[in-house]
């Protein structure tokens, strides 16, 4: 799971979370901020990559802060560190070396892009 991945199925998961704990239907929370119903689905399955300012709908329909939807940097960091071991339990599962520097060259290139 890559970051992004894990940013929007958290957000989409506590979401859902606090719409059920006020008792809300997707309907009705779609209502609330113009949104169709397959749209909230989308955001709480976390296929839907909201806006900050559909986000910021949310948290005022089920008072909270925005903080509250989102994950902790702890949290996410964690998440870096899961792929990095998988990438490195993957690379270390392989027999063969020219594929080994494939896939160090490749972990170089995505390094770089995310610093």
């Amino acid at each position: 799971m890559d970051n992004d991945t894990f940013l929007y199925e958290y957000l989409g998961g506590n979401i859902k979370n606090l719409r059920k704990s006020r008792k809300l239907s997707q309907e009705e929370l779609a209502s609330f901020i113009s949104l169709s119903r397959s749209s909230v689905a989308n955001i709480e399955s976390g296929y839907h990559q909201p806006s900050i300012h559909v986000i910021y709908q949310i948290a005022v329909v089920l008072e909270c802060k925005i903080t509250e939807l989102l994950p902790s940097i702890d949290s996410y960091k964690k998440s870096k560190v899961e792929i990095d071991e998988k990438f490195s339990e993957i690379l270390d599962s392989l027999p063969n070396k020219m594929s080994k520097k494939n896939l160090t060259f490749l972990k170089s290139i995505i390094t770089d892009d995310e610093e």
